[in-house]
């Protein structure tokens, strides 16, 4: 990621100190889901991008990842990795109307919310997904709250 996108991330962890971490996490969790369902090396990348940010703009603290501000993420982009900002804005979609890479970072998301002991919405995601992050999971460290 570029300096810009880093320090994006970076303020996204201040503004929300309860989620410290949740886009590194949300990024490491989506990329080895979508690696397992064959995803391509160049949508791995927008994938891991757009899991790191997918938060960066949200404007609430209760679950910032499931309640994007409007009209920001409409207009959301980035000239490194165009399709991220797709990914992102499909997170709440129906998972037949989005890329499977939205319904990966949703799920993905979701993982390190319940891990975190955070509330998450409920959501259904494409079929295979839930499967692909549940078979790498035990190969994910457990956190502990202390650990955030």
């Amino acid at each position: 990621m570029t300096r810009e996108l880093q320090e994006m991330a970076r303020r996204a962890d201040e503004r929300f100190p309860k989620l410290e971490g949740h886009g590194e996490r949300t990024a490491s969790y989506a990329v080895a889901t979508a690696h397992r369902l064959g995803v391509s090396e160049p949508r791995l990348v927008a994938l891991r991008i757009a899991a790191a940010l997918h938060y960066a703009w949200a404007e609430t603290g209760e679950c910032p990842c499931c309640e994007p501000a409007g009209n920001t993420l409409t207009k959301w982009v980035l000239p490194e990795a165009p399709q991220s900002a797709d990914f992102v804005r499909g997170m709440r979609a129906d998972w037949n109307m989005a890329p499977t890479e939205a319904s990966i970072l949703a799920a993905a998301c979701k993982f390190d919310l319940n891990r975190i002991t955070m509330q998450a919405s409920e959501t259904t995601f494409r079929p295979g997904v839930e499967e692909a992050l549940t078979a790498i999971a035990p190969l994910i460290t457990p956190l502990n709250r202390s650990d955030v």
